[in-house]
């Protein structure tokens, strides 16, 4: 019982040998520990998802592999999304979507400080464990060659692509094709 006073801050006494004393200081400081992470806020997930438009069959190229992208489905990178490619742009690491289509490959940097998202085309997803959430992008690759940006809850294919936030849509760059 005098152990468990002393914890509550009573009972000075009881923590006279030093080695009582170090328990009870840590034990205080334990309760703070844990809280600060949650005053300190968890980062945000990233979740991309890009919907082929197109009449061609493409390949994504992803990290040591390529995945098959058929006309009218939707790729996501939620889980997944280390095995794009990411370039560094302005002191921040930014997501590349790289398009294999026969021979020609083509890069799309995906989300970049030179071109600003507006609030209205992030979706969000609710907190899960040691996140504060995810943010939710959609694109759509058109016949054009370019990736449209896309609102959340658009239904696929998004139909109404004519007025695009000013930096898009993305205009593809061509890759390299080894490498």
């Amino acid at each position: 019982m005098a152990w468990f006073l002393c914890l509550l801050g009573g009972w000075a006494s009881f923590a006279e040998t030093k080695s009582m004393a170090v328990i009870v200081r840590i034990l205080r400081i334990v309760p703070l520990l844990l809280v600060l992470p949650i005053l300190q806020g968890c980062p945000k997930s990233l979740a991309i998802t890009v919907y082929n438009n197109t009449a061609s069959e493409l390949f994504v190229e992803l990290e040591n592999d390529k995945t098959k992208w058929a006309p009218g489905t939707s790729l996501r990178f939620d889980a997944n999304i280390d095995r794009l490619e990411w370039v560094h742009e302005d002191e921040l690491f930014i997501p590349v979507l790289k398009v294999r289509e026969g021979a020609r490959v083509v890069s799309y940097k995906l989300l970049s400080a030179r071109r600003p998202v507006p609030m209205e085309y992030i979706g969000h997803s609710p907190a899960k464990a040691f996140t504060s959430g995810t943010e939710e992008y959609l694109f759509q690759m058109e016949q054009d060659g370019n990736l449209y940006i896309v609102k959340p809850g658009a239904p696929s294919p998004e139909r109404t692509l004519d007025r695009q936030p000013p930096g898009f849509p993305i205009i593809p760059t061509p890759t390299d094709p080894s490498g």
